[in-house]
């Protein structure tokens, strides 16, 4: 059969096969980067959350705040600090809900739902900092206003939409 092609089908057929074999190159260069993104992301969001635990580990009178329900006055001498430990928290909780799962391809592990949420439970600073920051963290624009208002309702609740 190819022996019966003219020159003109044959340099046809064979512009075809390398445009297929470009192609496949190129779907194949594209899921190998999504997976490099996705899998650059996922590093990225995780090891804030390390960075998290390592700030905790270094500043240990701080712990008590986060995990053992411990209260602090305003007047306090390291209340600015719990509450810049708390805001810290709550961004470092918001990036990773956002990106550590925003591929939308895998929901949420419970697991980690459950860790940020027994973590805002245990600690009343973190609380305060989330009731006081209500527009920081809307639901309709923060992973963790959403979990926080799903869980702790009615402490965050939607803005007023126009």
């Amino acid at each position: 059969m190819i022996s019966e092609m003219s020159k003109f089908e044959l340099w046809s057929l064979i512009f075809q096969i390398l445009t297929f074999a470009v192609g496949l190159s190129v779907l194949w260069q594209l899921w190998t980067g999504i997976r490099t993104m996705q899998d650059s992301v996922y590093t990225t969001a995780n090891s804030w959350m390390l960075d998290l635990d390592k700030v905790l580990l270094e500043n240990a009178d701080l712990r008590a705040y986060f995990y053992d329900g411990k209260t602090i006055d305003p007047k306090d001498a390291d209340y600015a600090k719990v509450m810049a430990m708390a805001e810290y928290m709550a961004d470092t909780f918001d990036f990773f809900l956002k990106h550590r799962f925003g591929s939308r391809s895998k929901p949420i592990q419970s697991s980690w739902h459950n860790d940020i949420l027994n973590r805002i439970e245990k600690s009343p600073a973190l609380k305060r900092y989330l009731d006081d920051n209500k527009e920081s963290y809307r639901p309709e624009d923060s992973a963790l206003g959403a979990l926080y208002l799903a869980s702790f309702s009615p402490a965050i609740s939607p803005s007023n939409k126009p």
